[in-house]
């Protein structure tokens, strides 16, 4: 039983006294001193530390951000030079939208919404206009939107048939909406792929 005042061993704390000796600044690692852990206040050698320890951290932080920055800057040149080089429309980030100028790319089929399928047509039909061919909708294979800023561009990759030959196309209409909201939109690009 402990008696009144004395501290549980447990609570405290050995640290070794650094003592002068002949005016030096060496360690008597024999002379210790018992010290209540409650009482104990950090030393300025602590402090100093976690201020550097803090600091480090924080320039890490900074440097695993700026790698960061760096590799993503590095996926966006790299994205807008392959829609440079194929106009849009044979984009392969398939499956999550791209986060570099609101790209996203969406696989055709029978799940194609309406509008797409309208797209699709129209830019057919603006090319056998021009070209005096009759292509026909078979299928859409993919589409990318581009939906910033707003309102939406669809770069359209479709099968289109010729019945007189019974042959099929991979045909690239490109479609910029004029407004949100309407039926108001223009075709400047309807071509073969090639």
């Amino acid at each position: 039983m402990r008696k009144p005042g004395e501290k549980n061993p447990d609570e405290l704390t050995v640290i070794r006294k650094r003592k002068r000796e002949g005016g030096g600044r060496k360690c008597n690692p024999d002379e210790l001193i018992i010290v209540d852990s409650g009482h104990l206040a950090p030393s300025r050698s602590y402090r100093r530390w976690e201020k550097k320890h803090k600091a480090h951290c924080k320039a890490h932080r900074e440097e695993i951000d700026r790698k960061e920055e760096e590799t993503l800057r590095k996926a966006e040149e790299a994205f807008w030079r392959k829609v440079d080089e194929t106009d849009g429309f044979d984009i392969e980030i398939e499956g999550a939208p791209c986060y570099f100028g609101g790209m996203s790319v969406y696989k055709g089929g029978v799940d194609c919404p309406l509008v797409a399928r309208l797209y699709a047509k129209v830019g057919l039909h603006r090319y056998n206009m021009l070209e005096g061919t009759n292509l026909h909708l078979r299928e859409i294979e993919k589409y990318n939107l581009v939906c910033i800023p707003m309102p939406v561009s669809y770069y359209i990759t479709l099968l289109a048939e010729d019945p007189a030959t019974s042959s099929y196309v991979v045909f690239q209409p490109k479609i910029d909406q004029r407004s949100l909201g309407e039926m108001d939109f223009s075709c400047y690009i309807s071509r073969p792929k090639g």
